[in-house]
């Protein structure tokens, strides 16, 4: 199988008794003639289905990782990104 690398810069989460389903999305700007941006548009890139037992499994996984990535570098800021998905 080949490994495909995919870029996101957003996610929606939908869940049910049986299944999770991550939709993984990127936002990108749209430019005018003069290179100023006009517009964003956000594209669907990949979705994932998974139990909600593996949900909750990685779920683990990122927090530890989150927390050992934030002892070594730092708190990770989310101020800038909870103002910038309030706005849509």
């Amino acid at each position: 199988m080949e490994n495909n690398i995919i870029y996101a810069n957003g996610f929606q989460l939908s869940i049910s008794t049986f299944e999770a389903l991550l939709i993984f999305k990127v936002d990108s700007p749209v430019f005018d003639e003069n290179h100023n941006i006009i517009d964003t548009v956000r594209e669907n890139v990949a979705d994932i289905r998974i139990s909600p037992a593996l949900a909750k499994v990685i779920t683990g996984i990122l927090a530890e990782n989150i927390r050992q990535y934030e002892e070594q570098y730092g708190e990770i800021n989310l101020q800038s990104y909870s103002n910038q998905n309030s706005e849509k």
